[in-house]
């Protein structure tokens, strides 16, 4: 202390205020001008919270700031400038605060004394002012009282002793239940549990025999070993707050029958956008319990997305209004629950407002309008779709008003009649689309349709915009407004143009045959029975026949036999040049109606048939054409047709008979021609074939007469593949299961020709069985051994053998060698072996 003043005045000065200061109430404290403390009473020590050993170095505004009431700073910067000796008085209400937390108000002086070395000390005389918390203790309207630690009432504020209608000479003293009329502590209390506690307490309680509640509070004050002194006991009446808050709850309750009984969705959030409060129809439409969702912000609740529009996330803070709009949305969001259910919904919104009239948060109702949404859609999609079809469909659809103007037209309609819409706003009239002729009906027609009468449906001729006119079908009803007057009408068109070609076309063909574009005999016999009654003599009737076309069918099919038709319509068409009727009668006849003329010409015209057959067999080489003809004329035996038919049919049936074996066997060497013309045969194949069994039959002994049906064998035996497609038998990789059954078909095809014909009778059984083996794995029969016959045996040899030394699609040539190995291979399997061994000997003789 010695350093700091730096004079033998301060030691003595310190001594006698410590004499002095020691004793009174009052805080002293001693500073010298830096503000550095010298020394404080025990009452400063106190006031400023401080322990005696830490006021070493210490500033004095370290431990204790003053302000005046307009807390402006008033020391240590104040009054440790003063310069000389004075004396300085706190203004009233100056306030402090200790920098160990305590403040409150303060009277005192600042003593400024100058040393005689120069040395200025501060000394501060401070005391706490209890005239201010007086005042405010008495002014506060609430009960305040203070006990001690046996319930001993020390004071009360005046608005306590109002309260218990008593003076402080009757309060003071006693215990807080005695003045209620009590023998013990009201347990339990605010008090009672502040004392047990130690803690500041609160109860509300209901004042017996009144209508008040009170509002209890209590706060310890405690020694140093935290055991309780004193308590402030605070009353305070809260029975219109009661009133008050019940009332509320009656509103809260009343609010939430009525938000749990509504079946629209509710949710109340605050200004957080958090959730306070959701209704049941909330929880059912979001998934989410109503405790869950409390205090969860809202878009983590529902997810929402726009119908319409853009389709983005729609944003939920838009839901959480802070201006003074209800915002009301009908159809355009969906919602996404939590269990990932997606329903349409509309909702409203609006902001919430605390009594200030300050927004507090948002209050949003939602409605499932799924079933709504999804009907109205399904309309909307539906009145779409049929927009749609209005200008899709086929038909021109159209309105008018009661003046017959159009007031619709579709883009069908515009194109049907090379109209455009420009056309319609100008007032085009329906009357302008009916042509000349028609005008009159269409007049009457609308008029008895304004009438109430029901016309479904009526033929008119209209016209195009140029003025072509065309057939429509008008399917018309009336248009009626609200009253049931008829306003207008609205129909139909339907172009007809193409019905009528084609009930002309199917007028045609209902006499016409299918295939060859001839009459058919359906026509034929009504031509005949309308010459019966003319007078058309002479009349002549020519009857023809293909010959072989069962033959054709059967072995070329019924492709080949269909082209053989149409070729024969051909020729009958060149031959009878004139309007003469030419018909197809039946599946291989035709007939010719040649009515006024005479026998010379009739004869004439079948002989141009054969001409033409003879021209077309010398320039085309893929079928053969033969066609027998009969003919009769009516002034020569009859005049009545169906009898003149008979005798031309019968005279073609005996044509057919004088010519029948030449035109077969015809047929028969045209087939052969054509399979010799196929790639599949190598040139000279029958020829080799002829030459090896013949001396296989000369080494057997056989007979000329077998040894010729084997020369015929070897041309014919393949003869049934004319029936066989080139894309099989031109294949040149390996056939498929399917393909080479149809292959093996050839065996029988063949058969049945080479029956048809007297000259490959014979051999038509050695045809049929000449793919047979030995072992009996061949076909069609699955023979085996001799019951094959001979002929068949021989064939099998030295077609294989041929077969395997000459290029073929399917491989290439093998070397005699190779062929001879495979001929020894198979011997005993498919082929005879004795024969083989006779065929080897021919060809090897080694």
């Amino acid at each position: 202390m010695t350093d700091r003043a730096g004079s033998d005045d301060i030691v003595r000065i310190k001594s006698v205020f410590q004499d002095i200061a020691h004793y009174i109430s009052d805080s002293v404290l001693i500073a010298d001008s830096r503000g550095c403390v010298l020394y404080m009473n025990p009452q400063a020590f106190k006031l400023t919270g401080t322990r005696t050993h830490q006021i070493t170095d210490l500033r004095i505004d370290e431990l204790i700031e003053i302000r005046n009431p307009d807390k402006q700073e008033l020391f240590p910067a104040d009054l440790l400038g003063v310069q000389s000796n004075c004396e300085i008085v706190l203004p009233a209400n100056s306030f402090f605060r200790s920098h160990s937390g305590q403040q409150g108000f303060i009277t005192g002086k600042a003593i400024i004394k100058v040393l005689n070395d120069g040395t200025t000390l501060c000394i501060l005389v401070l005391h706490r002012d209890e005239s201010y918390y007086r005042s405010v203790f008495n002014g506060i309207p609430d009960v305040i009282g203070i006990q001690d630690n046996r319930y001993r009432v020390i004071e009360y504020n005046e608005a306590g002793y109002r309260y218990l209608n008593m003076t402080p000479q009757q309060v003071e003293g006693k215990t807080c239940f005695e003045l209620l009329g009590k023998n013990n502590p009201c347990n339990p209390c605010a008090t009672c549990r502040c004392m047990d506690t130690c803690r500041p307490e609160r109860t509300e309680k209901f004042v017996d025999g009144t209508s008040t509640w009170l509002d209890c509070r209590s706060y310890p004050i405690l020694d140093d070993q935290g055991s309780v002194v004193n308590v402030i006991e605070h009353l305070r009446d809260i029975t219109e707050q009661k009133r008050t808050e019940d009332a509320m709850i009656r509103m809260e309750e009343d609010l939430r029958t009525t938000l749990n009984s509504i079946g629209d969705a509710v949710i109340a959030t605050d200004m957080e956008d958090r959730i306070i409060r959701m209704n049941p129809a909330a929880e059912i439409l979001t998934g989410w319990n109503r405790d869950e969702a409390r205090g969860k912000p809202l878009k983590e609740v529902i997810t929402l997305h726009r119908l319409k529009g853009s389709g983005r996330l729609k944003d939920n803070t838009e839901l959480s209004p802070a201006d003074n709009d209800i915002d009301s949305v009908a159809d355009c969001l969906s919602l996404k629950s939590r269990d990932g259910k997606v329903r349409q919904i509309s909702y409203s919104r609006a902001p919430m407002r605390d009594p200030s009239g300050k927004v507090s948060g948002t209050v949003i109702v939602f409605r499932d309008i799924s079933n709504e949404y999804r009907i109205r859609e399904e309309l909307r999609e539906s009145e779409e779709r049929f927009r749609n079809l209005a200008e899709l469909l086929p038909v021109g659809l159209f309105e008018c008003d009661r003046n017959l103007r159009l007031t619709f037209v579709n883009s069908e309609a515009l194109r049907m009649f090379e109209y455009t819409q420009s056309d319609v706003q100008n007032g085009l009239n329906a009357m302008d689309l009916i042509s000349e002729e028609s005008h009159a009906f269409a007049e009457e027609t609308s008029r008895r349709r304004f009438s109430g009468e029901v016309i479904p449906v009526v033929e008119y001729l209209c016209r195009k915009k140029n003025g072509t006119p065309f057939p429509v079908l008008l399917y018309i009803t009336a248009i009626q407004n609200d009253e049931n007057v008829y306003i207008g009408l609205r129909g139909v068109l339907i172009d007809i143009t193409r019905r009528k070609e084609l009930e002309e076309e199917l007028k045609n063909l209902s006499m016409r045959d299918a295939l060859t574009g001839l009459y058919n005999r359906a026509f034929f016999e009504e031509e005949m029975q309308r010459l019966k009654t003319t007078g058309m003599h002479p009349l002549s009737i020519v009857v023809c026949d293909i010959d072989g076309l069962k033959l054709i069918n059967e072995t070329m099919g019924h492709r080949k036999g269909d082209e053989l038709l149409k070729v024969t319509a051909e020729i009958l068409r060149k031959a009878f040049k004139n309007n003469n009727v030419i018909a197809r009668i039946g599946g291989d006849e035709f007939a010719i109606l040649l009515p006024k003329t005479k026998e010379s010409i009739t004869d004439e015209l079948c002989r141009q048939v054969q001409k033409e057959t003879d021209l077309y067999n010398s320039l085309f080489k893929d079928i053969y054409v033969s066609i027998s003809v009969g003919y009769a004329v009516s002034s020569q035996t009859a005049s009545d047709p169906t009898e003149l038919f008979k005798i031309a049919d019968h005279n073609m049936y005996r044509a057919k008979l004088h010519q029948s074996r030449s035109s077969r066997s015809d047929i028969i060497q045209a087939l052969v021609k054509t399979l010799e013309a196929r790639d599949y045969v190598a040139d000279g194949h029958a020829a080799r074939l002829q030459i090896h069994v013949s001396a296989i039959g000369h080494k057997l002994g056989l007979s000329d007469a077998r040894q010729r049906d084997l020369n015929i064998l070897c041309r014919f035996h393949d003869l049934g593949k004319v029936g066989i497609p080139d894309r099989i038998l031109m294949k040149k990789g390996p056939l498929t299961p399917e393909e080479f059954h149809e292959v093996k078909g050839h065996c029988e095809i063949g058969y049945r020709i080479a029956l048809t014909v007297a000259d490959l009778a014979p051999v038509a059984d050695y045809i049929l069985k000449h793919h047979e083996s030995w072992d009996g794995t061949g076909y069609p029969l699955g023979l085996k051994g001799v019951d094959i016959p001979l002929e068949s045996r021989i064939l099998a040899i030295v077609d294989s053998f041929d077969a395997m030394t000459h290029d073929r699609p399917y491989q290439k040539a093998l070397t005699k060698e190779a062929a001879i190995k495979i001929l020894k291979d198979k011997a005993g399997k498919h082929f005879d072996p004795y024969l083989v061994d006779v065929f080897l000997s021919i060809i090897d003789p080694r």
